[in-house]
């Protein structure tokens, strides 16, 4: 089998005729020797090397206009698994990401008296050397409460977390 080399220009687009009957940029080798696509690629299976750090999508923003969201989706089954967006600011960089700021620091969580019967319709306040919640049930509850939301967010970071979304 006799095969063919191509050889493409630095910033050439190599284009074919669509199913339309128009013409589509298929591939262009970019000035700084990446390949630049101006058709959606197909690609079954990607291999990337062990131990490298490897950039698989650079969504360039040189003409996007100020506001354009940019960025790229991974999607599956037509359902849309993870999205990394920025928003254009018009001079080929970026106004915003969507990469979240570091979350607040994670104080130690509370310890508390179970309440003996949860009371949840809590009454106002009372008044006696202080503020106070009008039984200790009541007070209890409260502290419960804030104690399983600690555990919840702590159980919701860790996920987030192990999915890369936040650092």
């Amino acid at each position: 089998m006799e095969t063919t080399n191509l050889l493409a220009n630095n910033d050439v687009w190599y284009s074919a005729y669509d199913s339309l009957g128009g013409v589509s940029n298929i591939f262009k080798l970019a000035t700084d020797n990446t390949i630049d696509f101006g058709s959606p690629v197909n690609i079954s299976s990607l291999i990337i090397p062990s131990d490298t750090l490897a950039t698989i999508v650079n969504v360039p923003v040189a003409f996007a206009e100020y506001g354009t969201e940019v960025g790229v989706n991974i999607v599956v089954g037509g359902v849309t698994l993870l999205k990394a967006s920025a928003i254009a600011d018009g001079a080929g960089g970026l106004t915003s990401a969507s990469i979240p700021s570091a979350l607040t620091t994670k104080l130690t969580q509370i310890t508390h008296t179970a309440p003996s019967t949860p009371d949840y319709a809590l009454q106002n306040l009372v008044q006696n050397t202080g503020f106070g919640f009008a039984t200790a049930d009541e007070g209890n509850t409260v502290l419960s409460v804030i104690l399983n939301l600690q555990k919840r967010v702590d159980e919701l970071e860790a996920r987030l977390i192990t999915l890369g979304i936040v650092l």
